[in-house]
C-alpha cells in the first residue's frame, strides 16, 4: 500500500513513526472517513467537500495547523487512489501531532511539535463484514459518549474514541455485533463509530447533535427520508423507546446504512419498518454513486481493476 505523508507518496513499510509521536501518547490527532465509488467507468468521491471541511474544523478545535490547503488534501486523496489502483475505497485522512514537547503544552512551549498529514485508502466493502443479511445484534450501554457541547461533538478526534473502543470490545465479547453508547442522561447517543436511527411508523428518530456526531451519512439519510415524505425527529431517545421501536439502523461512511435486527435481545419484527430501512439504504447507494467525479491518471488510461 502507498500512503501520502507530508506531501509525497511512500510505501507503508517505509514510514518511520517515532516513539515520541505526541499523538501516540495523548490522542492528539483528527481524522475523517471518506468513500469513493466506481460507476460507469468513473470514480466518484462522496461529499468530499463536507468531509474535508470537517477535518479542518476538527484540527482547528484541537489547535492543530497544517501547511496544506483543502485543495491539497483532495488532490492527495486522488493520488492515493491512483497509485493504489482503487475506485471503490475507504479513505482515511489523518492530521496528527508528532515529535517535540512530550508534555500536554504544544502551543506555548518553545519546543514546537511537528504536525503531520497522512492519507491512506483501502478496499473496505463494509465496516460490519460479518453482519447477517437481516441486520446486527446490538447492545445498548452502559458506556457513555460524554461530550455535551456542539463544538466537541463536531470533532472526529482520535482520543475521543476510547469509550467507543471499550464499548465495542465489551459488546463483541458478550456475543453482540455492535454497541450503542449513551449520553449523560441515559438516552441513546450513537454506536461505536456510527449514528443510530429508530423507526416508529413512518417517522425516523435520531439523537440530537449534543449527544452524537452530526454525521455526513446521517444528514444524507435525513434529506432522503424527507424527500420521500417520511417524518424526521431529532431528539432524545430513551432506551425503552429504542427497544420497542418498529425498526432501527445505523449510518456512517464506513458502514453506510446497516439494519439492526436485535437490540438488547429483542428482535424487530415489523416488516414495514424493515422495508423503510431497505428503501433508504438503496436510495443512499444511488446518491453515493453520483458524487464528485474523480478521474485519476489510471482511470483516464482505462486501467480499472
Amino acid at each position: 500500500m502507498m500512503i501520502w505523508l507530508d506531501g509525497s507518496l511512500h510505501k507503508e513499510c517505509d514510514i518511520g513513526i517515532s516513539g515520541a509521536t505526541h499523538a501516540l501518547h495523548y490522542g492528539t490527532a483528527v481524522f475523517e472517513g471518506i468513500r469513493s465509488y466506481a460507476g460507469e467507468g468513473e470514480c466518484y468521491l462522496f461529499r468530499v467537500d463536507d468531509h474535508i471541511d470537517r477535518l479542518f474544523n476538527s484540527a482547528k478545535t484541537l489547535r492543530l495547523t497544517t501547511p496544506y490547503s483543502k485543495v491539497d488534501i483532495e488532490s492527495a486523496i486522488i493520488q492515493v487512489l491512483d497509485v493504489n489502483n482503487l475506485t471503490n475505497a475507504y479513505i482515511r485522512p489523518l492530521i496528527f501531532v508528532g515529535e517535540g514537547s512530550m508534555g500536554l503544552d504544544i502551543v506555548s512551549t518553545h519546543v514546537r511539535n511537528s504536525i503531520h498529514v497522512m492519507i491512506m485508502a483501502w478496499e473496505w466493502k463494509s465496516y460490519f463484514n460479518e453482519a447477517t443479511p437481516t441486520g446486527l445484534n446490538v447492545k445498548i450501554g452502559p458506556w457513555k459518549r460524554s461530550f455535551q457541547t456542539v463544538d466537541l461533538n463536531m470533532v472526529k478526534a482520535s482520543g475521543f474514541y476510547v469509550n467507543s473502543y471499550l464499548a465495542y470490545t465489551e459488546a463483541k465479547e458478550a456475543g453482540y455485533d455492535e454497541a450503542i453508547l449513551l449520553d449523560e442522561n441515559q438516552n441513546l447517543a450513537e454506536a461505536s463509530a456510527s449514528n443510530v436511527f429508530i423507526i416508529m411508523g413512518t417517522t425516523l428518530i435520531t439523537p440530537t447533535t449534543t449527544a452524537a456526531l452530526p454525521g455526513i451519512t446521517r444528514s444524507t439519510i435525513i434529506d432522503i427520508a424527507m424527500s420521500r415524505g417520511l417524518s424526521v425527529e431529532i431528539r432524545d431517545i430513551h432506551i425503552e423507546e429504542a427497544v420497542s421501536a418498529d425498526h432501527a439502523f445505523l449510518t456512517g461512511t464506513a458502514c453506510e446504512v446497516v439494519p439492526i435486527a436485535r437490540i438488547n435481545g429483542k428482535s424487530y419484527g415489523n416488516r414495514s419498518g424493515a422495508d423503510i430501512t431497505r428503501e433508504l439504504s438503496a436510495l443512499y447507494q444511488k446518491v453515493a454513486d453520483s458524487g464528485r467525479k474523480c478521474t485519476t491518471q489510471r482511470l483516464s488510461e482505462g486501467i480499472i481493476r
